[in-house]
């Protein structure tokens, strides 16, 4: 009686509602000469994909004890780069910045970026990583987002780039 789970399924997404913030399958793309403006690259990362035992036993074992991911927020500390990137990996769009190469215009651009994320429910974190050489890197369902300088130009494209992965954050 396949009715009856159907049923009870349609039923729970009335009731409960579905989730509107459901990344889209593919990474998003921008728009090159938006990119070019504001002085930024983008990227797909490349991932391996297997179904190697061995893997996957190792995949499982990493899941179930290190199964926390960092909370959106815009943090002024660093985070702790595994739940950040873990975080990532589950969806949410994760922005690290340079705090030495942070404008006030673009500190305010990525808090705003954040109450957004926080008001719709998007995953975003933003947290500070002052060993990487890019101001601003974005990482968001497989591509990579990297300005060389934190401006309120560069932290616009950031906000364009999660607004790719979740529309509820567009500026």
């Amino acid at each position: 009686m396949i009715v009856l789970p159907v049923l009870a399924l349609v039923a729970g997404l009335v009731t409960m509602g579905a989730h509107a913030q459901t990344p889209p399958r593919k990474a998003p793309r921008a728009d090159t000469a938006a990119l070019a403006a504001a002085g930024c690259t983008q990227h797909d990362l490349k991932y391996g994909i297997t179904d190697d035992p061995r893997v996957v036993r190792e995949q499982t074992m990493f899941e179930n004890s290190i199964n926390i991911v960092t909370d959106t927020g815009f943090y002024t500390r660093p985070q702790p780069y595994t739940p950040t990137l873990h975080a990532a990996s589950h969806g949410s769009v994760v922005v690290f910045y340079r705090p030495d190469a942070l404008t006030a215009p673009a500190r305010a651009g990525l808090r705003a970026l954040v109450a957004a994320a926080v008001a719709t429910k998007a995953p975003v974190v933003v947290a500070p990583r002052a060993q990487q050489p890019q101001a601003l890197v974005a990482l968001g369902l497989g591509a990579e987002l990297a300005c060389p300088s934190a401006t309120a130009t560069q932290a616009a494209r950031v906000r364009a780039f999660a607004a790719g992965v979740y529309p509820s954050v567009k500026a």
